[in-house]
């Protein structure tokens, strides 16, 4: 069930937020970033159109999480020059708690934001060493500069294309895991904590929309022995 609903102010096509956190939504009809304000549905600017990266998950997927139901949201791209990652807004619960859901060897990154907690001056964040979280101690495995490319779904804050996200990459006990996100320095710093899960422990139950891409040729051959393949 929508939580707040109207018309995107680009194009007029309908418009639904389905979570209390989020903030932000890309129409999916013209690709506006339409932002929920005291003043109604405003239009933020188009995203630019995402990169096709392989993933497990899509938005509009729901399924089991550690047992937890969860439904995929939104997701973000971003890219610090070695290619685009994808990060995915998730409300598990039916809505009770938001996180984000990335996959990188073949782990799921979980985190949540940790209310009321700022990061470490990012000055004093280095790799291979140590700072301390009201969770424990965490190792910085990396502290990179990325840039938002596009998004798509709910989000729970706009984004902007070009945007420079500061962040830095920790790892804990026990498979824990943490991001600092300094986001371009004109904001409070945010922490998330999460863990580490493995592959298995995430199952797709209801499958969101996926789109094909078809590929046109003239011509198709035989990987064997080169010869014609009718079509």
């Amino acid at each position: 069930m929508a939580i707040a609903q109207g018309t995107c102010p680009s194009c007029g096509a309908p418009i639904e937020f389905g979570l209390g956190s989020s903030m932000a939504k890309v129409c999916g009809a013209c690709q506006a970033t339409v932002v929920r304000t005291d003043r109604g549905l405003q239009d933020f600017g188009k995203v630019a159109a995402l990169a096709d990266t392989p993933s497990l998950i899509a938005v509009g997927d729901q399924g089991k999480l550690e047992q937890r139901h969860f439904e995929v949201l939104g997701r973000v791209q971003l890219d610090y020059g070695l290619g685009p990652w994808d990060e995915y807004y998730v409300a598990f619960d039916y809505g009770k708690e938001w996180g984000w859901l990335a996959y990188a060897q073949g782990r799921w990154y979980l985190t949540f934001l940790l209310p009321n907690v700022a990061a470490p001056p990012r000055e004093s964040i280095r790799v291979d060493e140590d700072f301390w979280l009201p969770q424990g101690k965490f190792t910085t495995a990396e502290a990179r500069n990325a840039t938002v490319l596009s998004a798509e779904g709910e989000l729970p804050e706009p984004i902007t294309p070009g945007h420079l996200r500061v962040y830095a990459d920790a790892y804990g006990r026990d498979n824990a895991f943490a991001t600092l996100d300094y986001g371009d320095g004109s904001e409070p710093s945010a922490v998330y904590v999460g863990k580490l899960l493995a592959d298995s422990q995430l199952t797709i139950v209801t499958p969101g929309p996926r789109t094909l891409r078809k590929v046109k040729t003239t011509q198709l051959q035989c990987p064997n022995c080169g010869g014609d393949v009718p079509k």
